[in-house]
């Protein structure tokens, strides 16, 4: 049986007409294989289809920026939409994907991105206060604000919230303040209590301008590292969608992205992971997890973890699927896989996070036997079978 890369080649060359024998004859041994297939290179070659699928896929790219400001309706949407896409016409999703980008190379005017011009992220984000004002964030952003008793400074890509009285005699905010980073940002906060919080891209924290009562308590989804003031009495709680971690004083990186497994590793201190009722105590280098098998705390290089704060991607031994979810969030990027096998590559590697993207695949490439081709802001992933 033929492969998907070869299949989805030979079909590329048949539309631009240069296929060679055996590509001619790879099509047409595909195209025997069913009606299914008879009907897609019947779209394939419809110039009306072609128009109709770039306006839906431009229409994406917009609909997705105006959706960052809405995280969880953006994934489901976001997600509709590549399936729309990515079934639409064809057996595989690399096929539709290079078709597209090889279909508009031939038809209409080249306007595309090199991956030289594909730019990391930046000190950027939105902070909603409880007042329900808004105010976009970036890392020149000089300001200073007044709420329930609370100075705000917003300077060098920070939030500060300082503390004017003694949080027992404020009353607490009916809303919480609300800072979330788009894909491609990143931003750091300190709460009225001291604590600091690194926030990564594609991530968002709730929090009461002032902690008020026996327990401060913030609500996050994405990846945020914590140092947290200590304060025995008011012991800190973070909560995910899933989990709940209490902690007195330490430092922590959480990371709760949806529809991925959850991590919570611990790099100084003593935490309690709560996950339906169940207690899971974590020392310094260890890290507990949540996937489709359940929960369990492992060993682990708690400084590789979260070097993100620190400015470098640090990977050990991870799967390629996920070192591109993470690309994928900090450039802004889209990525798709060829082949499925390639998903699970596994890649170590560690270079600043504010690197050239194109040195960041050409390290990848070299280190995985892949090969990376950038269409606009599409990555597709193939596998070399060279």
């Amino acid at each position: 049986m033929r492969n998907t890369y070869d299949i989805s080649n030979a079909i590329h060359k048949y539309l631009i007409g240069k296929a060679d024998e055996e590509e001619l004859s790879i099509v047409a041994e595909w195209l025997s294989e069913n009606e299914h297939h008879k009907k897609i290179m019947t779209s394939f070659q419809n110039e009306e289809y072609w128009k109709k699928e770039l306006k839906e896929h431009q229409q994406f790219d917009i609909l997705a920026a105006y959706q960052r400001f809405r995280q969880a309706k953006l994934r489901l949407r976001r997600k509709k939409l590549f399936l729309r896409l990515a079934g639409a016409a064809i057996v595989t999703s690399i096929v539709l994907g290079a078709s597209l980008a090889l279909w508009q190379h031939k038809s209409t005017p080249e306007v595309t991105i090199s991956a030289s011009e594909i730019k990391p992220g930046s000190s950027k984000a939105t902070l909603i206060m409880s007042s329900g004002m808004t105010m976009h964030l970036e890392d020149s952003t000089n300001l200073r604000l007044d709420e329930n008793n609370t100075q705000i400074n917003i300077q060098d890509g920070e939030v500060i919230y300082n503390q004017q009285k003694e949080s027992v005699t404020s009353q607490p905010t009916p809303h919480p303040n609300i800072i979330y980073t788009p894909r491609g940002g990143e931003y750091k906060l300190t709460l009225s209590d001291g604590t600091r919080v690194w926030l990564n891209a594609d991530t968002e924290i709730s929090f009461p301008s002032i902690f008020t009562g026996k327990y401060r308590e913030v609500k996050v989804s994405g990846e945020v590292f914590f140092e947290v003031s200590k304060n025995p009495q008011h012991p800190f709680i973070v909560k995910t969608d899933l989990s709940t971690v209490q902690v007195t004083g330490t430092s922590f990186n959480v990371r709760a992205y949806p529809n991925e497994v959850q991590r919570i590793t611990l790099t100084e201190g003593k935490i309690n992971v709560n996950y339906q009722g169940h207690i899971s105590p974590l020392f310094p280098g260890e890290q507990w997890v949540l996937d489709k098998h359940g929960e369990h705390v492992r060993k682990v290089k708690a400084s590789a973890i979260s070097g993100w704060k620190n400015g470098n991607f640090v990977f050990e031994d991870v799967p390629l699927d996920a070192v591109f979810n993470d690309l994928e969030r900090w450039y802004n990027i889209r990525t798709f896989f060829g082949n499925q096998n390639s998903k699970h590559i596994r890649f170590t590697g560690i270079f600043p996070r504010y690197s050239d993207f194109k040195q960041v695949l050409n390290i990848i490439e070299l280190a995985t036997c892949v090969h990376c081709v950038v269409n606009d802001k599409t990555v597709i992933i193939y596998q070399d079978n060279k």
